[in-house]
């Protein structure tokens, strides 16, 4: 198949990378298989290298994105948690941010419109979103957004600048991890983004990830994870200031970085030093402390088997909860497959009655219940959305039911 490896980073070219940890064979986390796709699957090799010039943390493995992307099963209006995070951001960007008579948005990564249909019933701001998922862009029904289905790069720009005028806020969130050529996408940035204009993205912080021992953000698909060590000297290239940072909720404690051009009077706020001094506290910018994360994950690993081998032993009926990106790298990593869950339940109705990445457990709605049997445990792969489920699933926990969590730490919750 068609991939290529990564001999320098993607940050700053240096060759000066390091791999502390290597997943070897992994499928595309987000490649549900319908039964004839189950034989033709491809495993790509996967591992996290370290650059020890800038401190940035890649995946060795790049994927094209047609191959990537082709079907992609990520829907943010599914999810009520996102609807109401992005509800929140379109408040807030329209109140600080957006505060003229008339503002152009640009959304790297729009998905299926969840942020941008909330600006749009401002008539006071273009909308602008790119996306090169085409099955999920295909959902954007609002005249009012124009749609790019592309990956972002300093060509696109070119383009889009050429229908439209400079760019008052360039919005990304979570895109930014997705791409291989930063180079591009921050020159393309930079040509778009307005002197005073201002670019927000949200993203999985390595130091989350690793300190909460979220391997299963570590995927083909996530490319990148990010240092503020790298970022503020990657981002400088293109004129561009880290002026403040924000701890956000969304996927277990991702940061929100809010960025202007390099003259800009904004002053930095005290959340800027602070979350540099915590990082440079806690090492997450120095490969010393990265070396022992496999040793950490691979307990995880154990104590979930270790729980699985033991109700599967008791008789009792397990099934996963969230076909995710996550859950397949958990499902995969700890090899949990069909001789421990019987179905892995997921609303979303692209997903009915696809199979899991690698381990090819089917996938089922929660209205299947009925028919096949509930369980008495599910292993809770969409773990950072539990609240929202605990919530959701009431009834169910009621009537005895239970939810394995299987990070950072192993419990159950009734």
């Amino acid at each position: 198949m068609n991939y290529k490896k990564l001999k320098k980073c993607r940050l700053c070219n240096s060759d000066k990378l390091k791999i502390f940890i290597d997943f070897h064979k992994m499928p595309l986390a987000g490649a549900f298989l319908s039964k004839v796709e189950i034989k033709k699957e491809f495993k790509y090799p996967m591992a996290m290298q370290f650059c020890n010039s800038c401190s940035n943390v890649q995946v060795d493995t790049v994927i094209p994105l047609n191959i990537l992307f082709k079907k992609y099963f990520y829907f943010s209006s599914n999810i009520k948690t996102l609807i109401d995070h992005f509800g929140d951001l379109s408040q807030l960007v329209q109140n600080k941010f957006l505060t003229k008579k008339k503002s152009t948005v640009l959304e790297i990564g729009c998905n299926d419109g969840v942020f941008l249909n909330h600006l749009a019933k401002n008539k006071n701001i273009k909308c602008i979103g790119v996306d090169p998922a085409e099955n999920v862009v295909k959902r954007i029904k609002n005249k009012k957004i124009f749609v790019y289905n592309k990956g972002f790069n300093y060509n696109l720009a070119k383009k889009i600048k050429s229908n439209a005028d400079s760019v008052d806020l360039i919005i990304s969130s979570f895109s930014f991890g997705h791409i291989n050529d930063m180079n591009s996408v921050t020159k393309g940035i930079n040509l778009l983004l307005d002197k005073n204009g201002i670019f927000i993205f949200e993203i999985y912080y390595l130091g989350t990830v690793i300190k909460g021992l979220q391997y299963d953000m570590m995927y083909h698909e996530h490319m990148t994870y990010y240092t503020i060590k790298a970022l503020r000297k990657f981002l400088a290239k293109y004129d561009l200031r880290i002026f403040d940072i924000e701890k956000i909720k969304l996927r277990s404690g991702s940061l929100r970085f809010y960025c202007c051009r390099l003259k800009n009077e904004l002053p930095n706020s005290k959340n800027v030093i602070k979350f540099i001094n915590y990082e440079n506290k806690n090492k997450f910018n120095q490969l010393s402390y990265l070396k022992n994360y496999k040793k950490r994950i691979d307990k995880t690993r154990k104590d979930i088997l270790k729980q699985l081998h033991y109700l599967k032993n008791k008789g009792k009926k397990i099934y996963g909860y969230g076909a995710s990106g996550r859950g397949t790298i958990i499902m995969n990593y700890c090899r949990i497959d069909g001789k421990f869950l019987d179905y892995v339940v997921d609303d979303a109705p692209e997903k009915k009655n696809m199979f899991t990445p690698g381990t090819h457990v089917k996938i089922i709605s929660w209205d299947n219940l009925v028919k096949v049997g509930y369980p008495d445990y599910f292993v809770l792969f969409a773990w950072p959305f539990y609240a929202e489920i605990i919530k959701k699933r009431k009834e169910y926990l009621n009537n005895g039911g239970k939810f394995l969590i299987p990070l950072p730490k192993v419990k159950i919750i009734h």
